[in-house]
């Protein structure tokens, strides 16, 4: 088992202090995340490997399938500024976010998304009770803001054109 990162000395205001490690790989995310994120509080299961996995490869420049440190420190400070507008819009104080407090959320992160968009995320990230827990929102978001960046850098800002090809390299490892 790989040791895990002092992320005590990551990030102080999200500038990058002192880091010491060669690669972050989706398991060793995992238990970064749910142990010093959810602080091993896993009632609502924790950051699964497959989102962990997602992370990564959102993230992953060169598709290596590991985070370098600038990656990772990138990936750390998301979790950070995400983890904190959870913490502010979760007004019910339930440990979830409504679908109302979801849209708030997305505004204080600086995104925007439709009626029907935001239906479907909840949907897809939410539990059945249409509520969000703090790892689904953190992984929704960081994809989210992804997918937006790519559609950005590949678009004319209204429409993209895509090979077959880059289609299912974006579909399929992002």
């Amino acid at each position: 088992m790989a040791k895990l990162p002092d992320l005590s000395v990551i990030c102080s205001k999200s500038k990058l202090l002192h880091f010491q490690y060669e690669e972050v790989d989706a398991e060793q995310l995992q238990r970064l995340l749910n142990e010093r994120i959810l602080k091993g509080d896993l009632k609502s299961g924790g950051f699964s490997v497959d989102a962990c996995r997602s992370m990564v490869a959102l993230m992953d420049a060169s598709v290596t399938g590991k985070l370098n440190s600038q990656e990772f420190v990138h990936l750390w400070n998301k979790v950070m500024k995400y983890k904190e507008v959870f913490s502010k819009m979760d007004v019910s104080q339930t440990g979830t976010l409504s679908l109302r407090e979801l849209r708030n959320a997305f505004r204080a992160s600086g995104m925007s998304v439709s009626d029907e968009m935001l239906n479907l995320m909840a949907v897809r990230y939410g539990a059945s009770s249409g509520h969000m827990s703090l790892e689904n929102f953190i992984s929704l978001a960081i994809r989210l803001g992804c997918m937006n960046k790519i559609f950005e850098k590949l678009s004319d800002g209204k429409s993209v054109k895509f090979f077959k090809s880059e289609w299912m390299v974006i579909s399929m490892y992002t």
